[in-house]
């Protein structure tokens, strides 16, 4: 019986053990909470829409950092001219550290950054929105675009032109509705 129970006992540790690397060595987006579209806005310091130019590796005041730069082709919220140079922690794992397409245009959304100008990306893949050449827009699967009117407390779809009360809601599916979405939730 304890033979058993000791069996057991072990067998557990070792399942627990065995998920807690499996964690350790995602990409963290499993463990980041999905949001809504007015989560991602609001809550971002930086909003461009750009191209990543290079991305380096280095240290930064004690800490093993990334150092991204970034061709700005709009800014929509916290960004002045063409270039964007911007630092995340090196040990978080986030879309940008792996290969994305230097040629193709995205719309980021950034945390303003820490008093260690340290930022990252709102929500790991939330994040990072895809654009392709008709100004359409790839959104993360796990960002949601319903939204509740704020005053009525009712579903809105972002991606419909309906009317939604006073004002149409914007159209969520390409750069430019995105954009009039951004400008209008501004505070």
């Amino acid at each position: 019986m304890r033979l058993i129970l000791i069996v057991v006992l072990f067998l557990s540790t070792q399942a627990v053990l065995a998920a807690e690397l499996k964690i350790k060595r995602s990409t963290h987006c499993a463990l980041t909470r999905s949001l809504d579209i007015d989560q991602l806005v609001d809550d971002a310091g930086i909003i461009f829409k750009g191209n990543l130019v290079s991305v380096s590796y280095g240290k930064y005041d004690g800490l093993n950092v990334r150092n991204l730069q970034f061709k700005v082709l709009d800014p929509i919220k916290g960004v002045r001219g063409d270039t964007l140079k911007l630092r995340e922690w090196a040990a978080v794992k986030t879309p940008l550290s792996e290969a994305i397409d230097k040629d193709r245009p995205y719309i980021f959304f950034f945390h303003k950054p820490s008093n260690r100008g340290l930022t990252s990306l709102i929500g790991m893949e939330q994040g990072l929105v895809e654009v392709n050449r008709d100004d359409e827009l790839k959104y993360s699967s796990r960002l949601n675009l319903q939204r509740k009117n704020k005053l009525f407390a009712t579903p809105v779809n972002l991606k419909s032109k309906t009317a939604t009360s006073s004002s149409e809601a914007a159209d969520l599916s390409t750069y430019a509705g995105l954009k009039e979405f951004c400008k209008s939730s501004a505070h």
